[in-house]
């Protein structure tokens, strides 16, 4: 492996690793998930929560407007809101650019070793 190939893969996985830690620290969270509200109060205080400026909407559908009250949903929130229903998960790019990152700077790793150690049989077998 050349010098420039493995520079090339270590800037490579270092960049996936940044691009990695910035979506993590500063992306919205996904929530989607199916509620049910055994009251108009836990469906009204839902609303207010939904209502609120670091939440998005992508997608809610009242399933049943009676107690209990079904809901599905699918939100982006804020990444520093705390949101009480459903659980959070990140853009699923994290499971690419993560994963690359570190096959990309191990790969980068051995093959700057490897070139090492060629180099330095290369050198014996000429003494």
């Amino acid at each position: 492996m050349k010098k420039t190939d493995t520079a090339i893969l270590a800037f490579t996985g270092i960049f996936l690793l940044i691009v990695s830690a910035t979506i993590f620290l500063f992306a919205d969270k996904v929530y989607e998930g199916k509620e049910v509200f055994q009251t108009e109060q836990e469906y009204t205080a839902f609303k207010e929560a939904v209502a609120e400026d670091a939440v998005s909407i992508k997608n809610i559908d009242v399933l049943s407007s009676d107690p209990p009250i079904i809901v599905d949903f699918c939100l982006f929130v804020n990444n520093n809101y705390k949101f009480e229903y459903g659980e959070g998960t990140f853009s699923p790019i994290l499971m690419i650019t993560t994963p690359g990152g570190v096959v990309m700077l191990l790969w980068a790793i051995v093959g700057h070793y490897t070139n090492k150690r060629i180099i330095n049989n290369q050198k014996e077998g000429e003494q």
